[in-house]
């Protein structure tokens, strides 16, 4: 994820990278977490409840639909700039 991506601001990931300083980029964190938004503010929450297998897996089956979604999107804007050219 590029900077420009990021949904959080250069101080809370700062902030973040000093609460998890023992964790290196390899390692698993196995909490669960939400991002919540109020007026406009982004803070990301932490849960001591582990997650299930069951949540595990529909969080994995949520990023291959999204993945599988990005790359229709790819299709469809590929195929629109193809009729524009064509002039279809």
């Amino acid at each position: 994820m590029s900077k420009h991506d990021s949904i959080l601001s250069d101080n809370q990931i700062k902030i973040i990278n000093e609460k998890y300083a023992e964790l290196s980029d390899n390692d698993i964190i196995e909490r669960l977490a939400y991002l919540e938004i109020v007026n406009d503010e982004k803070h990301i929450v932490t849960s001591d409840i582990e997650p299930t297998k069951e949540l595990v897996s529909i969080s994995n089956q949520i990023f291959d639909i999204k993945k599988d979604f990005q790359k229709i999107q790819v299709c469809l804007n590929c195929l629109y700039q193809m009729c524009r050219i064509l002039k279809i």
